[in-house]
Order: structure tokens, then sequence, then C-alpha cells
């Protein structure tokens, strides 16, 4: 029997690029204007069955017909869908969250380990000695913030406690916002330390020309005026459908160039 073919040692990294099209969830379809269309769907519904179940037979003073009542409780099962579809939103929001999050993790590990593992073969382990330790920093301050939550337990507390859904909405604004940022800096110091290790440098520009970055917001803003207004939360909903579209684009940049560099 032939021996087994060695295993590159950066195969874990591309092995966890190869992961991206199912961890980077991209909400599009319907699921790109589910923002929208879960209240329109709820408030069309409920429109219809107080119409026909109370409005009309208020005017007219005479029961409501057969006919009546089943395009009411029509509208309540259009209300329905809209609320299965919301739901279901937030489900993905919170599961896509976490998904991202592990996969990332995960790479990073392995961009350090990667790092670390060629710095020993090449004698220069004391010449990225300060990037590894920020790495390694960054790496457990990003991990300890990015713990996975549960998308089941909390979509359920969204329906049952409208406030909770604001809280939801804040940490799903406020983790990608940080995560962007952070691993921003931490692949800046990773394609620096593979420089320092004679390894193939990244043009200057490639992240100007390649990360866009999630959109800087304001959660306690945004939840503050969806308070107020209340309409407002559709657009905050819109703008966590598609925000973690820019990350998922800048990311996938990203690790190709750190591959590239590390194979």
């Amino acid at each position: 029997m032939a021996p087994a073919a060695p295993v590159a040692p950066a195969a874990p990294i591309a092995a966890l690029i190869q992961e991206r099209a199912r961890a980077d969830v991209r909400l599009t379809g319907v699921w790109g204007i589910a923002p929208v269309l879960g209240p329109a769907l709820v408030f069309i519904g409920l429109v219809i069955f107080a119409w026909f179940c109370y409005v009309i037979p208020g005017i007219t003073g005479a029961e409501a017909t057969a006919a009546e009542y089943t395009i009411a409780f029509a509208g309540l099962g259009v209300a329905f869908l809209g609320l299965i579809i919301f739901v279901v939103l937030i489900y993905k929001l919170i599961a896509r969250r976490n998904s991202h999050f592990r996969r990332s993790r995960q790479l990073r590990e392995a961009v350090i380990a990667e790092l670390e593992r060629k710095a020993s073969e090449m004698g220069k382990a004391q010449d990225i000695a300060s990037e590894l330790t920020f790495l390694r920093s960054s790496h457990a301050e990003l991990s300890a913030k990015e713990g996975e939550k549960s998308a089941a337990l909390w979509t359920i507390l969204s329906i049952i406690i409208p406030f909770i859904l604001l809280y939801v909405m804040y940490f799903l604004t406020k983790d990608f916002m940080e995560h962007d940022a952070k691993e921003s800096a931490f692949y800046d110091v990773v394609l620096a330390a593979a420089s320092k290790e004679g390894l193939p440098s990244a043009h200057p520009s490639w992240k100007a020309m390649y990360w866009k970055g999630v959109p800087k917001r304001s959660p306690g803003l945004y939840a503050f005026l969806t308070i107020l207004t209340g309409v407002f939360g559709i657009y905050w909903l819109w703008c966590l459908v598609k925000d973690p579209h820019n990350h998922f684009d800048s990311h996938a940049a990203l690790e190709d160039t750190v591959l590239a560099r590390l194979a």
C-alpha cells in the first residue's frame, strides 16, 4: 500500500477557508426583504381580520357573514405567515453570527499555529515574537467576547418578551462591528509577521481595495429610535441582514491573501 500523501502545513487554513460558503451565510432572496415582508404581512393580515370581523359588522349592525369570517381568518393566516418569516429571520441572524464567529476563531488559531511553525523552521521565532504576542492576546480577547448564543433560546425569548428582541438586535450590531474592527487589526499583524519571516508580502493597497468593513452604527441610538417610532426597527433589522455581507466579502479577500502568503 502506498504511503499516505503528507498533509500540507497550511491545509487546516485551506480547509477552514473552504467552510466559508457554509458558515458565512448570505441572506438573499426572500430573506433579503424579510425585514419588510414579515412585519408587512403581519400588519396586513391583522387589518384584514379586524376589518371583516369587527369593522364591517360594526358599520352594518349585522352579524358577520360566513364569507366575511372566512376572509377574516384568512387574514389571520397571512399574519401568522408574516410572524413565521420574522421568527425564522431572527433565528437565522443569530445562527449566522455563531457559525461565522466559530469558523473565524478556528481560522485564527490555525493561522497563529502556522506562523509559529514557519518561524521555528526558519529560526525567526524571535523576529516575530512581538507579533505573536499581540496575535495570541487579540485572539484570546475576541474568543472570550464571541461565545455561542443559543439561536433557539434567544428567538423564543424575543417572541415572548419584545424588549428581548431589542437586546438581540443590539448584540448582533455590536458584536459584528467589534469583530470586524479587531479582525482587521489581527490580520494586519499576521501579514506583517509573514513579511518578517520572508514570505511574499501583500501589496500595500490590498486592504484599501478589498476591505469594506461593517458600517459603524450606534446600537444604543437604534434601540432608542425603535422604541420611539416602532417602524425604525424594520430599517435596523434590514441593516442586520445586509451589513455582515460586507464583512464576509472582506474576510474572503483577506483569507485568500493570507493563504497565498502562508501556503
